[in-house]
């Protein structure tokens, strides 16, 4: 009750970040010990092949990719990326 009266609380709140980057990805890295935040604007697998890609000529492939199953890493790019 009292945060929604607080003009204080009004101006500080957390704006929502655009609808087209609500998406977000993980990628982790259990042998380096690291973790990457990054926005999507979409979960096509396009475009998280893209930023697979991106993450493995910065800091190496690596020899085992293990996902979540979802439809963006059972598509023949993600598939293609695994074997180059």
């Amino acid at each position: 009750l009292f945060l929604t009266f607080c003009e204080e609380c009004h101006k500080k709140r957390a704006r929502k970040l655009q609808k087209s980057l609500v998406n977000h990805w993980t990628y982790l890295n259990h042998f380096m010990k690291f973790c990457i935040l990054s926005p999507l604007k979409s979960k096509r697998a396009e475009e998280v092949a893209s930023k697979l890609l991106e993450i493995f000529l910065t800091f190496g492939a690596s020899s085992i990719l293990q996902s979540d199953n979802g439809r963006e890493f059972s598509s023949a790019i993600i598939a293609e990326l695994k074997t180059c």
